[in-house]
C-alpha cells in the first residue's frame, strides 16, 4: 500500500494477517497483495500454565489485543484472519 493509502488508514484495503508465537512472544503479521504491511508483538506468553483452560483464556486475550491493534493501525481496511495463505511468514 502507499504511504498516503496507510496515512488515510487503508481505505478499501483487504488486509489479510495471521498471528503465532515467536521468541519476542506472541506476533501479529499482517499483508496486503503488495506484501507486509505490519508486524506487531505482544507480551510474551507464559510458556507453562498448570491448567490448560487457563492458558487458551491468556492467549485468546493476546490474540484480540492484537487484532485490536491492527484494527486501530487500519480503521477503514478490511481485514481477514489468513493463517494458511500467511504460512510462510510465520515459518521464518
Amino acid at each position: 500500500m502507499t504511504p498516503e493509502k496507510y496515512r488515510r488508514g487503508a481505505v478499501a484495503a483487504v488486509v489479510r494477517y495471521t498471528i503465532a508465537d515467536s521468541p519476542l512472544g506472541r506476533m501479529l503479521i499482517a499483508a496486503t497483495d503488495k506484501g507486509i504491511c505490519s508486524i506487531q508483538f505482544a507480551q510474551r506468553s507464559p510458556d507453562n500454565s498448570p491448567d490448560n483452560e487457563i492458558m487458551m483464556r491468556i492467549l485468546s486475550a493476546v490474540d484480540e489485543q492484537l487484532q485490536q491493534g491492527l484494527m486501530r493501525e487500519f480503521p477503514f481496511a478490511t481485514r481477514r484472519r489468513d493463517d494458511e495463505a500467511l504460512q510462510p511468514w510465520k515459518e521464518l
